[in-house]
């Protein structure tokens, strides 16, 4: 049941435009905040590749992109389309983003073998605090904005996060005892990123549902999976690198638009299960829906490392689950298209989602008044900052505590 629900909810992340999965996530938070941390993680897992399989459906079909990475199909549907290939489209990305998946869980089965004996030297303080420090960095680097803005969203997300008790037990409440417990990072960022973003997206389509062909290129899916796994180990860009350098390495390559896009799909999904490594082996997230999951997973004091993951027996006892995940994607990806299109006809979907996202805030809040009102002036502050990817405030206002511990203990350690 925790795959399925998974799965039903990154096909509704991945169709519609602007939700992601980090807004998937904040949709169900009552729910999925009760799960132990090993369920949690294959609902995160199973989520983020049904959202993979189902995004290039709506860019090929209705012309409007359903995730970030969707961008590829959504460039090359107009030339499919005068060439009568999108059948052909829908069939080849779900059958490479199907091997993508399966190829990357036995790459890291694989890698997980050579990894054991280097795994202590990564669990030592400082090596873990350079680590999530880099991500941090090279997140924040490739966000969209000017790199000044960056930094200041990045600092501005710590200097949050800091507010309330510290790590040594000093107050930081400004003199108000309200703020002894911190910010909630529910009500902020629902108000300074979800919103915005969703309300920005703009929703158009042009509805036209052809029938799934099958077409295959084994070269173009063995050179992108590989280029796609690498890729989605670079933090704040794994979403996305893998495709562009696939799509760029076929378009220098071949002229055929189908090629181009099976290779960006391909190493899409591969990416889309080396990205999650660094967060179950360090506890080290690199995009924001991790860090949300890692978030989730501390509270319930459970730690990602390698003895929860591997030595525990969970990573080889998942394996079947999610390659089976990963065909039961494909097919419905395949064969469901008609049905998988239908979201469009939805009235108020916008309204809907956002009433939601509400209502899981409303039943998960301590202190309804301090949390409405950090919603309502993070909402106005989201609204004058819309047209700026203030993902870098999210990721560093979720990870600060867990930097600042890091770095004080490494200060009393070397001191």
């Amino acid at each position: 049941m925790i795959v399925l629900f998974g799965c039903i909810l990154g096909i509704i992340t991945g169709l519609i435009p602007g939700l992601g999965l980090f807004t998937g996530l904040l949709l169900v938070y009552p729910l999925i905040s009760s799960l132990n941390a090993y369920d949690l993680i294959i609902f995160y897992i199973s989520m983020a590749a049904a959202s993979q399989y189902v995004g290039s459906i709506s860019a090929l079909i209705l012309r409007i992109p359903g995730e970030a990475n969707s961008i590829f199909a959504l460039k090359e549907a107009p030339m499919l389309n005068q060439q009568n290939k999108i059948g052909a489209a829908l069939g080849s990305t779900a059958l490479g983003s199907m091997f993508g998946g399966i190829c990357a869980i036995i790459l890291t089965a694989v890698l997980l073998t050579f990894l054991e004996s280097f795994m202590p030297y990564f669990f030592r303080s400082d090596i873990k605090t350079i680590i999530l420090f880099l991500s941090i960095c090279i997140f924040v680097w490739f966000s969209g904005n000017k790199k000044i803005i960056n930094f200041v969203f990045a600092v501005m997300g710590f200097l949050i996060s800091m507010i309330g008790i510290g790590i040594l037990g000093q107050e930081r409440t400004f003199g108000f005892d309200f703020l002894l417990s911190g910010i909630s990072w529910y009500p902020l960022i629902l108000g300074i990123w979800i919103l915005p973003q969703l309300y920005n997206e703009q929703i158009s389509f042009n509805r036209n549902v052809v029938k799934p062909k099958f077409y295959w290129d084994t070269g173009v899916v063995l050179r992108s999976t590989f280029i796609g796994y690498i890729g989605g180990l670079i933090p704040g860009i794994s979403y996305i690198i893998g495709g562009k350098l696939s799509w760029l390495l076929e378009n220098k390559i071949s002229s055929d638009g189908l090629k181009r896009l099976l290779a960006a799909e391909t190493a899409n999904n591969a990416s889309s299960y080396s990205m999650i490594i660094p967060l179950l082996l360090l506890g080290v997230p690199i995009v924001n829906s991790e860090a949300l999951i890692l978030e989730l997973v501390n509270n319930k004091g459970f730690q990602f490392n390698w003895n929860s993951i591997v030595s525990s027996g969970w990573f080889v006892s998942s394996i079947i689950p999610i390659v089976f995940v990963n065909i039961v994607l494909a097919i419905v990806s395949i064969y469901g298209v008609r049905y998988l299109t239908l979201w469009v006809y939805i009235p108020k979907i916008k309204v809907i989602i956002s009433s939601v996202l509400l209502l899981s805030l409303y039943m998960t809040t301590n202190n309804l008044v301090f949390d409405g009102c950090v919603f309502l002036v993070s909402l106005i502050l989201g609204m004058i900052l819309r047209n700026h990817d203030t993902s870098p405030i999210v990721l560093t206002m979720l990870l600060g505590d867990q930097l600042e511990h890091n770095l004080t203990r490494l200060y009393y350690i070397y001191q």
